[in-house]
């Protein structure tokens, strides 16, 4: 892998980069030798495969070589590969915090004069929220609401679904999809 690293195929560099990041010891000492190499496309791969390597040390080499490297080539593939990091997928669901943690819902509690005990679910505050809720902590109501096969939960979301119109609707049938898929129904 060192010596494709160090070709002169630019294509061969890049798949062995992006091999290396996936040879965890061996292979991050060889990348993190190869962003210092004097071959400007060497460097360029080592950008390449640090990119793929998902730590705070492979971070930190490629914010420095955007900022130190003297090839503009390799400091705009760090500068890539770095906002690469920052913006995650869209399209990947990340897990909800727990009731207990998420600010909307503290914030609400604060407005009914409740508060929300860490290891418990706040059923009757959600549907406080569902009922009476602004329209954003309505939509973070269902969101936690569909999470929670029980029969109020299903219901209040039911009425929702039945009893609206609009974007509220839309999103209490997507809850009920949602409860559908995990099997629910």
């Amino acid at each position: 892998m060192t010596e494709a690293l160090i070709s002169d195929d630019e294509a061969l560099q890049l798949t062995a980069a992006e091999i290396l990041a996936h040879k965890s010891t061996e292979g991050h000492e060889i990348l993190k030798e190869a962003i210092e190499s004097k071959n400007l496309l060497v460097r360029r791969a080592a950008v390449f495969g640090l990119a793929q390597i998902k730590e705070e040390w492979a971070r930190s080499l490629l914010e420095r070589s955007t900022i130190e490297d003297g090839q503009w080539v390799v400091r705009n593939a760090s500068a890539q590969a770095v906002e690469a990091m920052d913006n995650l997928n869209p399209y990947i669901p990340v897990p909800l915090p727990e009731p207990s943690e998420s600010p909307w819902l503290l914030a609400f509690a604060a407005k009914q004069g409740s508060s929300i005990g860490i290891d418990t679910t706040p059923l009757d505050l959600l549907l406080s929220a569902l009922s009476n809720g602004l329209p954003d902590e309505r939509v973070s109501a269902l969101t936690y609401l569909r999470t929670i096969p029980q029969i109020d939960s299903i219901q209040a979301i039911t009425d929702m679904a039945q009893n609206t119109s609009g974007i509220m609707q839309d999103v209490a049938v997507f809850s009920l999809w949602f409860l559908y898929l995990s099997g629910i129904f």
